[in-house]
């Protein structure tokens, strides 16, 4: 089913998405313990609005394999749906499960500012920004920065932006 799913990642990629939802959907028919269509399968459903739809495929991909990635798009159907508390919920199952995965943090750090949790949204950031050693992951930086602006702390906003990562 891996090459199916690659393709169906493809046909998502040039927006195809009834094609690429075929593909996934065969993909879970040949290997229904790949979580890895079921996922994408999911995104599709969420990026096209429907989200009971996508909810459906994400639980049952909880259930063929309970990965980070899985507990993220769950956090993030619901915090579309304005469910933060839930949201706040499976995004911490997602950064537990994958320490070390920077994004997952940015995820977790913004349902805690939404939920008026800034400082602890904030140290969640600082630490991911000092695990960024190689600037990889931008969306760390520049969520940090944003966080710091909210909270009116301008030069340390502009400073996050700064060095070492983004010096000229």
């Amino acid at each position: 089913s891996e090459p199916l799913n690659e393709y169906g990642i493809f046909l998502t990629n040039h927006k195809r998405y009834p094609d690429a939802i075929s593909v996934f959907e065969r993909a879970i028919e040949l290997d229904p313990n790949d979580v890895h269509p079921l996922i994408n399968l999911g995104w599709i459903y969420f990026e096209l609005g429907s989200l009971k739809e996508a909810e459906k495929i994400y639980l049952q991909a909880l259930k063929v394999n309970p990965i980070a990635d899985v507990y993220n798009k769950l956090g993030n159907l619901e915090l579309k749906k304005g469910n933060k508390i839930a949201a706040k919920r499976y995004h911490d199952l997602a950064a537990e499960l994958d320490d070390g995965n920077l994004e997952f943090k940015v995820r977790q750090a913004i349902v805690l500012a939404d939920l008026g949790q800034m400082s602890k949204a904030v140290d969640i950031l600082k630490q991911a920004r000092s695990e960024d050693r190689l600037c990889k992951h931008y969306r760390v930086h520049l969520w940090l920065a944003r966080m710091y602006a909210q909270m009116e702390k301008f030069v340390l906003a502009s400073s996050t932006l700064e060095a070492p990562c983004y010096a000229a």
